[in-house]
Formats: structure tokens, C-alpha cells, sequence
């Protein structure tokens, strides 16, 4: 059986920098122009050399900012939030929304996340 898989097309889509440090950014809107796709993709690469969890929203900025929490634990210390290796780069799959918020934060010192949505891998 043969897979096919498209490679990640940014559609035009602008990308955004996001800076983390140990306190949770402030969400910014990555906005979808390919937003008729209900498969929709957001690739997002970890230039720093620290780890970091991000977090996204198709709520608001703040939603994002207060998803972004290092986890502690499983059951009420797990939070909706996801790890991000450094030097990882990533393509998740996101809802068909015209913007989704991101934040993040690092474990220890800084690195920057860049975010772009699209469509594929």
C-alpha cells in the first residue's frame, strides 16, 4: 500500500516569531489562509537551543498565555500544553479557523519559535 503525503505548503502564509523565556509569552495571532482546509497544518520550528512547551488557542491571546504552564505531574498537575525539543521543528494539525494564538514557555533560558500555518507536511 502507498502513502502519500504532501509536503508543507505555506499558501502565502506569513510567519511569526515568537520569543520565550521562563515566563509564558504573550500570545500572537497566526492567522490562516488556507483556512477553507479542514486539514489544516501550523509547522513550527524551535530555533533556540532550549526546550520549550507551547501552547495554542482558537479562543484568544490570554487562553494561550494561561495554557502555557510548565507540567508538573499527570491528572490536575498535566496542562494543555506541548513539548518542543530545541532545534525541533514540528507540524501539527489545528482547526479550520481564520487565527490560532500561540505561547510558550522554556524550561530554562530562551529560544525563539517560529510558527507558520499551510497545509500538509
Amino acid at each position: 500500500m502507498s502513502i502519500k503525503q504532501r509536503a508543507f505548503d505555506a499558501g502565502g502564509s506569513l510567519s511569526i516569531k515568537l520569543s520565550l523565556t521562563t515566563t509564558a509569552a504573550t500570545g500572537l495571532a497566526v492567522v490562516r489562509t488556507m483556512q477553507g482546509n479542514a486539514d489544516g497544518q501550523v509547522r513550527i520550528a524551535n530555533a533556540g537551543s532550549s526546550a520549550c512547551f507551547y501552547s495554542y488557542s482558537v479562543v484568544d491571546a490570554a487562553t494561550a498565555q494561561a495554557n502555557a504552564v510548565l507540567p508538573t505531574g499527570a491528572g490536575a498537575n498535566s496542562k494543555a500544553c506541548y513539548y518542543l525539543p530545541a532545534g525541533a521543528v514540528e507540524v501539527i494539525s489545528v482547526p479550520s479557523v481564520a487565527t490560532i494564538y500561540f505561547s510558550g514557555i522554556t524550561i530554562a533560558g530562551t529560544c525563539d519559535l517560529y510558527i507558520c500555518s499551510g497545509s500538509g507536511l
